[in-house]
Formats: structure tokens, C-alpha cells, sequence
């Protein structure tokens, strides 16, 4: 134990400091100067990892850039105070957005609910394609069999079945 300012104690191991302790009550590991009431830092591959057994519950977590890891269960993400969710990602793998009911079976992986006009966004260069491609496989044409696209060079929008376009329609409406 290290006393390095007045406001603040450190826990040592191997001859570095790994644990602060700041006088407004604030914890950094990885940090000698936490923002938060816990504060961990890591500047290397190693991340945090929380092991809930037999217990289901909710993590919140501030990602600067990282990758989340979750083995289970599912996984909230609500407003800044705790009073309601929008977004999980449940034991399947869904995805729900704005709704914890997911779709219909045939339809259910990504679910998105609001009580107005709801949509998604694709952006894209103003030059360049925004596109759902529908796939069979990992690799190869099976990665592209259907496409649906919306080509911004010349505002049309065009199908695609068996990799081959069949239907477009130009910016005037002509298909």
C-alpha cells in the first residue's frame, strides 16, 4: 500500500502501481485517475470480463473501441438512468431494437419497433452503392445469390436474382 498524493491510495504489485484510490471515492485499475466510481483501464488485449452463474442479470458498459464478449443469456442496454430498454440481444442471437418481442420466426434475427415511422438507414458515398445482399453461403457466388440495391451515380435502384439484375428503376421511375 502507497500513499503517492494525499488524496489517494495505491495498491502495488511486481513494482507498479495497479490500484488507485482517490479521495471523492473513485477506484481506478489500470487508471490513476478514474472518471467513474469504477474505472478500468487496459491498453493492451486484455479486457474485463464478468462471470454470472446461475443469475441473470444486466452489465453496463463504456466500449472505446473494443469488442463486448457475452457467453449467455441476454444482454440489455437501456437510456443513461436505467428507465428503459432499447436494445437486446437475447440467448438466440437476436437483435431487438426498441421491443423485447422478436418478429416472426422466418424473419425474427433483427427486429425493430417504435410506435411512429420506423425504417433503417443505409449510407453510402454519393458515388457508391447501398446494398442487402442475400446469401446460402460463406464463400463464393452463394455470398450474393439476391441483391438489392440503390445506386447513387444515377439515383436508380436495382434487383438482383441468381447474381444477375433483372429489374432496374431509373431515376425517372422507368423500370
Amino acid at each position: 500500500i502507497r500513499f503517492p498524493a494525499d488524496d489517494t491510495i495505491s495498491l502495488e504489485t511486481g513494482g507498479h502501481d495497479r490500484i488507485y484510490i482517490k479521495s471523492d471515492g473513485f477506484v481506478g485499475i489500470g487508471t490513476d485517475a478514474p472518471l467513474n466510481h469504477l474505472h478500468l483501464n487496459s491498453n493492451g488485449n486484455n479486457g474485463v470480463s464478468f462471470r454470472m452463474e446461475n443469475y441473470e442479470g444486466y452489465s453496463s458498459f463504456h466500449n472505446d473501441g473494443g469488442a463486448l464478449h457475452f457467453d449467455s443469456g441476454f444482454h440489455l442496454f437501456r437510456n443513461m438512468d436505467g428507465s428503459s430498454e432499447f436494445l437486446r440481444i437475447d440467448s438466440s442471437g437476436r437483435l431487438l431494437v426498441g421491443t423485447t418481442t422478436e418478429g416472426h420466426n422466418n424473419a425474427d434475427d433483427l427486429t425493430i419497433a417504435t410506435t411512429g415511422h420506423t425504417g433503417i438507414t443505409l449510407r453510402s458515398g454519393t458515388s457508391n452503392y447501398g446494398q442487402i445482399f442475400f446469401s446460402d453461403a460463406e464463400s463464393g457466388t452463394g455470398e450474393y445469390e439476391g441483391i438489392i440495391a440503390y445506386d447513387h451515380s444515377n439515383n436508380s435502384m436495382v434487383f438482383h436474382t441468381t447474381r444477375v439484375e433483372r429489374v432496374r428503376i431509373d431515376s425517372n421511375g422507368r423500370v
